[in-house]
């Protein structure tokens, strides 16, 4: 949807260095992914965005700040929800390896057994008496 809108706006004025970056749409489709990954310049390396804020206007660099933001903003949500994710798996392995050793634990099994039927026999005696 990009590239669509950045067409149309800067006009036809072929001297134009932001017209050479947006002249077609696949030329302004590039523009646009290359702007999206970081290389957002002119072949003599001057930011696109300076040169479209002078002959457009503050709108486009303020559009194109608000694209770079949300999209910086939602691949740092993607990373960090899948970090996230894989975190809590690991935890809930480590709970659920924890309580498996614990309820094979021979000697605890032993000793709970042994509590109960000292329990059982203390009520047994104090019901006898």
């Amino acid at each position: 949807d990009m590239p669509l809108w950045t067409v149309f706006p800067t006009g036809t004025n072929k001297s134009d260095i932001v017209f050479e970056m947006f002249d077609t749409v696949p030329r302004s489709m590039l523009t646009t992914m290359r702007c999206s990954f970081g290389d957002c310049s002119t072949q003599s390396g001057v930011p696109i965005f300076e040169h479209v804020s002078v002959a457009y206007g503050g709108i486009y660099a303020a559009l194109y700040c608000a694209f770079t933001f949300m999209l910086t903003l939602g691949l740092f949500n993607v990373i960090v929800a899948i970090f996230v994710e894989r975190t809590m798996e690991a935890a809930c392995e480590l709970k659920q390896e924890k309580v498996k050793e614990r309820l094979q634990d021979k000697r605890r099994w032993y000793a709970s057994i042994a509590t109960l039927l000292q329990h059982l026999l203390r009520a047994v005696d104090a019901a006898a008496d």
